[in-house]
């Protein structure tokens, strides 16, 4: 397979649209029969400024797995040196249940082509939200407790130390105890803010004020009837389980994070279920990235908040805003 594109202002973007769970044995081996990817070329892709970039969206015929690391590991190898050997510059992936921070060594091995994890624009993004919905709320965040499910992801840590100069306490939870105890000797300096290490989910979340669910704890469930007053529960999570449940009760807030709204709306972008325009923060921050020529690896995962404060300034550049439709901006 091959596609061809422009060398100058072109970039890709690996999709991953289906989530079937834990698709085992017979699924994959299905999968990988097929056509590992449909291409879909889109030009004239413009900011504000009136800036065009290309882009060629690679959809990977196959599931998402949550367990098979390797099979997820081998579609974003496989798409980058397609995307590399046509002419794209940088290649972006949408978010899945692979943590590419992780693997970034063995990357840098097998390819030169930059990658965008999507990890720094959907960080702002929930910070933003987060931010908008107490504003709106006349809630102080300084005063609030915020719970990150799923903190030892990297998503999770840059969304940590993002919120560590904002909230007064910050809960940390995931299975990986050796990670939140770097991450919280990281939050120490960074910002006087009080960090609480807890393994088990319905423990952190029960005096919560504030919930991000970056990644879920296998067959654990938020139990929404159990939650404080006015909890503002932010789901950036691949399944987004915690968005799908019923909610009896008005006062919760429930936001589905990391979209953006893009300036322009384009037909071949538009999400089943979102209004034209609105796409995710992992492909916006790969056209942002395109569109200033910034062709470098690009990852969340990093102590350096002032690349999060960055791809926001250029975002306000270009003329994308972050999608709150609880919290619109005014």
């Amino acid at each position: 397979m091959r596609i061809k594109i422009s060398l100058m202002n072109s970039f890709a973007f690996l999709k991953f649209p289906v989530n079937l769970g834990r698709s085992k044995g017979f699924l994959v081996r299905l999968f990988r029969k097929k056509a590992p990817f449909k291409v879909t070329l889109i030009e004239n892709i413009r900011s504000a400024q009136g800036k065009t970039i290309k882009l060629s969206l690679l959809t990977a015929q196959s599931c998402l797995d949550e367990q098979a690391d390797d099979f997820l590991f081998n579609k974003v190898i496989t798409s980058a040196q397609l995307a590399q050997e046509s002419g794209a510059r940088m290649l972006g992936v949408e978010r899945c249940a692979l943590d590419l921070e992780d693997k970034i060594f063995t990357i840098n091995k097998k390819i030169s082509l930059p990658l965008s994890d999507g990890n720094l624009f959907t960080a702002w993004s929930v910070y933003e939200a987060v931010y908008r919905v107490a504003k709106t709320r006349g809630i102080d965040l300084k005063r609030l407790n915020l719970v990150i499910l799923g903190a030892a992801a990297s998503l999770g840590k840059i969304c940590a130390k993002k919120f560590s100069g904002t909230v007064s306490s910050i809960i940390i939870c995931d299975t990986n105890q050796e990670e939140l105890q770097k991450l919280k000797t990281e939050i120490f300096a960074l910002n006087p803010c009080m960090v609480t290490i807890e393994a088990h989910v319905n423990q952190a979340v029960k005096d919560a004020d504030v919930i991000v669910v970056v990644k879920e704890e296998q067959g654990v469930f938020l139990d929404l009837e159990e939650l404080k007053p006015n909890c503002i529960i932010c789901d950036i999570s691949v399944s987004k389980n915690t968005l799908k449940q019923q909610n009896s009760r008005a006062d919760l807030v429930m936001i589905n994070a990391g979209l953006v709204k893009m300036p322009y709306a384009l037909d071949a972008l538009s999400e089943p279920g979102l209004p034209a325009g609105v796409i995710s923060a992992s492909l916006a921050q790969a056209m942002l990235l395109t569109f200033e020529d910034k062709f470098t690896s690009a990852f969340g995962d990093t102590p350096n908040l002032d690349k999060v404060e960055e791809i926001a300034d250029i975002a306000v550049r270009h003329g994308f805003e972050v999608w709150v439709p609880e919290a619109p901006v005014i």
